[in-house]
């Protein structure tokens, strides 16, 4: 019975991420599966560009998707600070950040459940600050069909943060 319960939960999560290359792909991303970010092999990474006028200029979009384990405070954040640092040092920016070239990251974690204390952290931890860019770290548990991300609205960058939520849950949504 285990191995069967494992075996739809991979089945599970594969589905979900084959989804997700094709929502991404169709918007004109780039996509890439098992892409390597030692230490972690990120199941999916999509990074694509474009003007924005609300941004006054140029924003990179890259999100990452990975399964780690354990999922927690501690976990997500150090897989967000990694993936964001790689993000804002990639490339994935034409224009210089702060003179008409922006960077969001999405580094969002993929489980089969999320803990309560976990879920009440993502949502009330302040998002980490960079220079004309926005780290927007997301949690996304497959067995409750939801994606956890901040729910707060951060004094630098308010006019931004709903637009990053709406981001979050249509293009991570299960």
């Amino acid at each position: 019975m285990g191995a069967r319960v494992a075996g739809l939960a991979v089945a599970g999560h594969e589905a979900y991420l084959d989804g997700l290359a094709r929502r991404f792909a169709g918007l004109g991303f780039a996509v890439w599966r098992s892409y390597p970010l030692t230490p972690y092999v990120l199941d999916l990474l999509a990074a694509g560009r474009r003007a924005e006028l609300s941004k006054f200029g140029q924003m990179a979009r890259v999100v990452s998707v990975a399964h780690l384990d354990p999922v927690n405070p501690a976990t997500v954040s150090a897989y967000s600070a990694w993936v964001a640092k790689y993000a804002l040092e990639g490339g994935f920016a034409t224009l210089p950040r702060g003179f008409g070239g922006s960077v969001l990251c999405v580094p969002a974690v993929v489980a089969d459940g999320v803990d309560e204390g976990t879920k009440a952290w993502i949502q009330q931890a302040p998002a980490p600050r960079h220079f004309a860019a926005f780290e927007f770290p997301a949690i996304v548990s497959l067995s409750e069909g939801r994606v956890y991300h901040c729910t707060r609205t951060p004094l630098w960058g308010a006019a931004y943060y709903g637009g990053f939520r709406r981001f979050a849950q249509e293009m991570l949504q299960p």
